[in-house]
C-alpha cells in the first residue's frame, strides 16, 4: 500500500499498517511515518522481531563482527546495482559478516530468494573480476525466521546459486573471510538441525 492510499485511508478512520518484523529496518516504512506526521497524524510503532540481530545471531555467527547492510535488489531497467558487491568487499577487509536484505514486492507478491540474489552477485562478480563472489565463499541462506519451518542452511555460495527454498521472506549472509573458531562450530550445529534440503 503506498503513502498515499495510507492518507487517504487516515481521513476516514483509523489504519493499521503490519509488517513482518522490525517496521522501521524499511525506509519506505520511515517514509510513510514521515508523511503521516507532516499531515498531523498521530501514529505508533510497536516493534516485532527484528532481522538484524537475529539473522546474525541464529546461525551461531557475532553480532560484534556484523559490518555494514545492504540490500539486493532486481536489476530495473537492465541496471544491476553494485552496491552490495561494494559492501561485501569493504566489510571484507575489516573480517566483518555482511547481512544482506532481498528485495521484496509486497504488493505484487514478490519475495526474491537466495538463490536469485547469490546468481546477482556472481553477475557483478563476472563483470568486476575482484575475487569477492567465489565459488568457494561461504554464505548462510535463511528463510521464513522465527516460524516453525524456518530455514538456515550454511553451504558454499555456488551451492546456494542452485538451493530452491520456497518459504519466504529469505535473507543472506556473506560471512567474514576468517571465522571464530565458535563460529565454525556453531555454523556446523545450525547446519544440521536446520538446513532441511
Amino acid at each position: 500500500m503506498s503513502a498515499r492510499k495510507i492518507i487517504e485511508a487516515l481521513k476516514e478512520g483509523d489504519v493499521a499498517l503490519l509488517v513482518p518484523g522490525d517496521p522501521l529496518v524499511a525506509t519506505t516504512h520511515t517514509s510513510v511515518l514521515i508523511e503521516v506526521a507532516k499531515r498531523g497524524f498521530k501514529f505508533e510503532v510497536i516493534p516485532g522481531v527484528s532481522i538484524v540481530p537475529n539473522a546474525l545471531t541464529l546461525p551461531g555467527l557475532m553480532i560484534y563482527k556484523l559490518g555494514k547492510i545492504a540490500t539486493v535488489v532486481y536489476p530495473r531497467e537492465g541496471i544491476v546495482s553494485e552496491y552490495p558487491y561494494n559492501v561485501i568487499k569493504d566489510n571484507d577487509k575489516r573480517n566483518l559478516h555482511t547481512l544482506l536484505l532481498l528485495d521484496l514486492d509486497a504488493e505484487k507478491g514478490v519475495f526474491m530468494k537466495v538463490n536469485e540474489a547469490v546468481k546477482i552477485l556472481y553477475e557483478i562478480e563476472r563483470r568486476r573480476h575482484e575475487g569477492v563472489i567465489r565459488d568457494d565463499r561461504l554464505g548462510v541462506a535463511i528463510a521464513a525466521l522465527g516460524s516453525p519451518t524456518q530455514v538456515i542452511c550454511v553451504k558454499p555460495l555456488c551451492e546456494l546459486s542452485n538451493l530452491s527454498i520456497s518459504e519466504v521472506p529469505q535473507t543472506l549472509i556473506i560471512t567474514s573471510p576468517k571465522l571464530h573458531f565458535m563460529e565454525e562450530e556453531m555454523l556446523k550445529v545450525i547446519n544440521r538441525e536446520y538446513c532441511r534440503r
